[in-house]
């Protein structure tokens, strides 16, 4: 895939890694699998659509592959529950 050339390898889940780690790994397991997704059922140029965008790694990965993207999400707002 062109956006994992020279890439080096994913770490494997440890007691080493921290939080943030194990979600950068996760993340990039995740991208690389939705490249190969997109890259089999699209050609470049093609639109790809996420109505449920939520962290965009699909427009990522569309991106690295030449793909137009088109994507939303929604909006989480939290109440205050604060008594007065």
């Amino acid at each position: 895939m062109p956006f994992a050339s020279g890439m080096t390898s994913v770490r494997t889940y440890s007691s080493k890694c921290s939080a943030r780690e194990r979600e950068s790994i996760r993340l990039l397991r995740r991208f690389r699998g939705l490249g190969r997704l997109i890259g089999a059922v699209t050609k470049p140029d093609d639109l790809v659509v996420d109505p449920a965008a939520g962290g965009f790694i699909v427009l990522r990965a569309a991106m690295a592959l030449g793909r137009k993207f088109i994507g939303c999400d929604i909006a989480h707002y939290k109440e205050d529950q604060t008594a007065a």
